[in-house]
């Protein structure tokens, strides 16, 4: 384990005590500590304890820290460290608390330039665990917090021409226990609960096609949107499911199935999202919203701006009151307030309306080298709920080499003081990659957890962070570009193996054991590895 991993541990014991600090003569209330330490940094607080006696025997209850991590999970972005709170020890709380700044020191302290890298030992884990898992290839989710992950198992149609027996499409989403990162005692990956799409019968032409995604409802509550085409009926289906992990019975609630009575034409370029009490599907500039607890749909179509649509390319998010579409040539909004929905299985409601108002802005990089991909930044971050954070990417060339280079933005959509809002878009910090065989794990989720593998054999995976170059107010796209152009991401090397997901508040990653880029694996070694103890 490196050291600055292993300086950083929680600890429970109670010494060395500084014998030049005692906080015993300032007799302030013990009410008034715990709002100190709710406030701090939880590392702080883990300092804090060490002071005295009297301090350490304060602020290593198990109560104190459970407000510590939801007041963590409330500041850097939501995520689950188990099942609930309450059944979580003080070490496992301390753990989680501390996992999103331990993680981020730890990338501090490991990054090196990628000249450097040649020399550069990889980061050594704290756990490494082999386990064999089914699933489809693009369907690994770990959920921000590092012990839940969903995966797929795909069942596609098939036809013996002897008999002339068909079976059916379908799928199987699988919502499985990891263990808490860093945890030892963990041995085998547990089968939480699991719920069973059927699609159709077996088409000779088409084949099954699903997305998912996963919202964050609560601190052990979690809310999945799964789509799928329906080619016989010509017809996709939206399910929107939950599952309370803190309930004794934890298993699949439906709450609502949604037919949209036609088959999406480039489904592979289709965005599933799922927020609070929306569903929204997009597919080659449309836009279909759904309330599905009010059963209350709208639809419209937006135009691609870009040619041919691609999720990367330009791709559309849906934040707490907005939906937003991020393009390279234009960002647009749409007040979700201001929509007129419809009832759903209303004749009109499946009718594409007319475009509704929406806030234009003209992005600083439309002038930046094509081409340009958007990835939704999952990774801890102070920010209202009303800001969506996400990375740019685009084409870099040093000395006559094509390379790739991306710029960390945060797109605000705070309303002013008179009711309306104007979205503003921040540049956070930025960084070129020595090549364009740089790529981010996902599949189909595009998202950023601060992971990336170059495709090459042996295929090493690196945990990376971008500079920060203190851009001015409003930057022209000269002035991204020539920090995208001076400043190098810093990258720490992990492990071998082709990375499906990562957590970044609590360095845990998912990578396949073998680099094997067959897309259907009946079953597959992966290997979960922890760098934090």
């Amino acid at each position: 384990m490196d050291p600055v991993t292993k300086s950083a541990l929680p600890s429970s014991s109670p010494g060395p005590w500084n014998p030049g600090l005692c906080f015993d003569d300032l007799h302030l209330p013990n009410d008034l500590w715990i709002e100190v330490a709710v406030e701090l940094d939880p590392l702080d607080v883990l300092a804090l304890s060490k002071a005295c006696r009297a301090l350490h025997s304060l602020l290593t209850e198990k109560s104190i820290w459970i407000r510590i991590l939801r007041s963590t999970m409330k500041r850097l972005g939501p995520f689950i460290p188990s099942y609930s709170l309450p059944s979580m020890s003080v070490r496992e709380l301390q753990r989680a608390a501390t996992g999103p700044r331990r993680w981020e020191r730890v990338l501090q302290a490991q990054g090196v330039p990628h000249a450097w890298l040649p020399e550069a030992k990889p980061l050594d884990p704290f756990l490494l665990k082999k386990r064999d898992m089914r699933f489809s290839n693009d369907y690994v989710h770990l959920v921000p917090g590092g012990r839940f992950m969903f995966t797929m198992e795909i069942q596609h149609g098939r036809f013996d021409p002897l008999s002339g027996d068909t079976s059916e499409y379908g799928a199987t989403i699988v919502l499985w226990d990891m263990g808490c990162p860093g945890d030892a005692s963990f041995t085998e990956p547990a089968r939480v609960a699991d719920y069973n799409v059927v699609s159709e019968a077996f088409h000779p032409v088409q084949r099954l096609t699903i997305a998912l995604d996963v919202f964050i409802a609560g601190e052990s509550m979690l809310r999945i949107a799964v789509v799928s085409t329906r080619p016989c009926a010509q017809r996709t289906r939206i399910v929107v499911l939950q599952i309370s992990l803190h309930s004794t019975d934890r298993a699949f609630v439906k709450l609502a199935s949604i037919d949209i009575p036609r088959s999406f034409r480039q489904f592979y370029a289709a965005v599933l999202r799922i927020r609070g009490d929306y569903v929204l599907l997009s597919d080659s500039g449309n836009i279909y919203l759904c309330n599905y607890v009010a059963r209350r749909v709208v639809s419209w179509r937006f135009g691609t701006m870009e040619g041919t649509f691609h999720p990367a390319h330009q791709t559309v998010v849906l934040v707490d009151r907005h939906v937003v579409v991020l393009g390279s040539t234009a960002v647009r909004s749409w007040d979700i307030s201001l929509l007129e929905f419809l009832p759903l299985g209303n004749a009109s409601s499946t009718e594409l309306s007319d475009l509704p108002p929406q806030v234009f802005l003209a992005p600083p990089w439309f002038l930046l080298s094509p081409p340009h991909t958007f990835s939704l930044a999952k990774i801890p971050h102070t920010a209202s709920p009303n800001t969506l954070l996400f990375d740019f990417f685009y084409s870099t060339w040093h000395e006559g080499i094509q390379g790739k280079a991306m710029i960390r933005f945060e797109l605000s959509l705070d309303s002013s003081q008179a009711g309306e809002y104007r979205p503003s878009l921040m540049p956070l910090s930025t960084g070129y990659f020595p090549s364009p065989e740089y790529f981010l794990p996902g599949g189909q989720l595009s998202e950023s957890t601060g992971v990336c593998f170059k495709i090459s054999k042996p295929c090493p995976s690196y945990a990376y962070s971008p500079a920060d170059p203190s851009f001015p107010p409003n930057p022209s796209s000269q002035v991204l570009a020539k920090a995208g152009d001076r400043y190098a991401v810093t990258l720490v090397p992990l492990i071998e193996g082709v990375p499906k997901a990562a957590c970044a508040f609590s360095g845990r990653v998912i990578c396949r054991s073998e680099v094997d880029q067959r897309a259907q694996l009946e079953r597959e070694s992966v290997l979960c590895v922890d760098y934090l103890a």
